[in-house]
């Protein structure tokens, strides 16, 4: 779940401690206050953040105490000077909890967060206070340090001022982030190809959260889209949980999809494919299939880059299921005579149905109904140097490319978004409505 680190202080200009009838103020004591906020539930009615880990310190300065104490003792009038020195306090308490209702507003085009309430809360007798050094009248330290506890034992004593500042430094926060994406940010960039999210614009949605709307730039993807205002509606946003969503229209989804395909590659080891490793240790079965491999020792390696050849042809079908027409090329590097060759090029045409899933930010995709027709050539180089028999078993290898685990499936990584220095999310979730509109979730 996505959480927001919050860092703040808070100066306590009177803070005092009343110990047997005395008056004792502490001076510039600083409360610092280290929570990870999370989206707990989001409704019509707020917006809750909780976290199970509230470290909050309060440090003082060393101080100086001096007072002249008249009592009637029997009628008689005595006169106590009373005069003490104490070293810096520092108490700490690291089993706290907040609760937090918030509402979104937008004032003078500014989005921004109100606090609407805090619950804060901690185990009896939970606070961790330094020995309290002082010099004076013996068990005027002890004094002080019950005194502290006493009055830190209940939570509403720092609720007020600390609902004051987290509602200032979440602001800051939320401007701080805001105004960071108003400017082009690329998440993915890797050589010419790059994808990047400008923000356009942020609705408040009362208490229910909030909307921003995207920018996606895409460079190096040889295609040009027109940019269009996608419209949600109350039942899209139903949907969306206390985790961050991405909301794509189903063709800016498949723009995507087809632009991933494009630039994923991947490299498969053939020896690592069952029906091609029984087929490296039968000379009878290469004799039938594939003839060549008879020139091969039985465990040399055979190396295939896979790439689709142009955008794919990706239709939906219903929920997370896709139609896929694809042209994929596989080149094949061999070892032989001490040397790496460029062996075989294939290039494949594929039909399938696709099963999208998104988890750990990995689009996660499963194939069903697999058809592929493949043509192939040995690279010059290879077919001058070694002159091979022509002939391969098309269908057989078919068959069993088809029936390997490296063709069930396959998976493309998705970037983290990085929010915040701090703070970073990833694609975990995959839904498709009945609508078309598609969502990502994020954490």
């Amino acid at each position: 779940m996505t959480q927001v680190p919050i860092k703040t202080q808070i100066t306590l200009n009177n803070l005092t401690v009343q110990a047997q009838g005395l008056e004792v103020q502490l001076p510039n004591a600083v409360l610092s206050l280290n929570l990870d906020l999370r989206a707990a539930e989001v409704s019509q009615q707020h917006t809750q953040l909780e976290s199970d880990f509230l470290s909050v310190e309060v440090t003082t300065e060393s101080f100086h105490f001096q007072k002249d104490i008249e009592k009637v003792i029997g009628g008689v009038v005595v006169r106590t000077h009373l005069e003490a020195n104490c070293q810096p306090i520092t108490i700490r308490q690291t089993q706290a909890s907040a609760l937090s209702s918030w509402s979104w507003i937008i004032q003078e085009n500014r989005i921004g967060a109100e606090l609407k309430d805090l619950q804060i809360n901690w185990p009896q007798g939970s606070w961790q206070i330094s020995p309290i050094q002082c010099e004076g009248p013996r068990g005027f330290a002890d004094l002080i340090q019950n005194e502290i506890q006493s009055q830190l034992a209940d939570p509403k004593k720092i609720e007020n001022e600390v609902k004051s500042h987290l509602q200032t430094t979440v602001n800051q926060q939320l401007q701080q982030v805001i105004d960071h994406w108003r400017s082009l940010q690329w998440i993915y960039s890797k050589a010419d190809r790059r994808i990047g999210f400008e923000l356009t614009g942020v609705e408040a949605l009362s208490e229910q959260g909030m909307l921003f709307y995207i920018l996606i730039h895409i460079q190096g993807a040889g295609m040009s889209v027109t940019p269009h205002h996608l419209e949600i509606s109350d039942e899209t946003l139903s949907q969306v949980g206390a985790a961050p969503s991405l909301i794509l229209s189903q063709d800016v989804f498949l723009a995507l999809a087809r632009v991933a395909s494009q630039w994923a590659r991947w490299d498969v080891e053939l020896q690592d494919i069952p029906a091609f490793k029984s087929l490296m240790h039968s000379r009878f079965l290469q004799f039938f299939v594939w003839p060549d491999l008879m020139k091969y020792p039985k465990d040399s390696p055979f190396h295939m880059t896979v790439q689709a050849a142009q955008k794919p042809d990706i239709q939906w079908q219903g929920g997370s299921q896709f139609h896929v027409n694809a042209l994929i090329n596989s080149w094949i590097r061999s070892e032989r005579d001490g040397k790496t060759w460029d062996y075989l090029f294939l290039q494949t045409s594929v039909s399938s149905v696709a099963d999208l899933q998104v988890q750990d930010s990995q689009l996660q995709v499963n194939f069903s109904d697999l058809d592929m027709q493949s043509e192939y050539s040995f690279f010059p180089q290879y077919r001058i140097e070694f002159d091979p028999r022509k002939r391969i078993a098309k269908s057989k290898i078919m068959k069993a490319l088809k029936s390997s685990p490296h063709l069930q499936s396959a998976s493309l990584e998705i970037p983290h978004i990085q929010v915040t220095e701090s703070q970073a999310i990833q694609a975990q979730g995959l839904r498709v409505l009945p609508s078309g509109i598609v969502l990502v979730d994020w954490h």
